[in-house]
């Protein structure tokens, strides 16, 4: 089940610290480090780590569903393309090379210039 393997990594991750130095700038180019769930709408995307930190993986399922597919995987190593940030938090809007809009997920999902830009733990 990838909706399962999804809910399981980014759990892993949302347990993850991280600093404020390893946001991803605006402008900058990176590759996607690890699969993850990102989506078109910060809130969406907000809310799929409110589902997960609750453990509801039903729940998440279903949102995934509803929303697909403004909420989607990204693969691993996908080239994108970092187009804003959270004034808050971790997260950034990053566009996939091909697509037309930035979808939301963790900044320590992304590599930057050859370099992991969060720490895994």
């Amino acid at each position: 089940m990838l909706r399962r393997a999804v809910f399981t990594m980014i759990a892993g991750f949302l347990a993850t610290p991280t600093h404020a130095g390893d946001f991803p700038l605006s402008g900058e180019r990176g590759k996607v480090r690890e699969e993850f769930m990102g989506c078109r709408d910060q809130a969406d995307f907000k809310k799929v780590v409110m589902l997960i930190s609750s453990g509801d993986e039903q729940a998440f399922n279903k949102f995934i569903i509803q929303r697909y597919p403004d909420c989607r995987p990204i693969k691993t190593g996908a080239e994108i393309f970092v187009e804003g940030k959270a004034m808050l938090g971790d997260l950034v809007c990053a566009r996939p090379k091909g697509e037309v809009d930035c979808f939301w997920f963790l900044s320590k999902l992304t590599v930057k210039r050859g370099r992991i830009v969060a720490h895994a733990g």
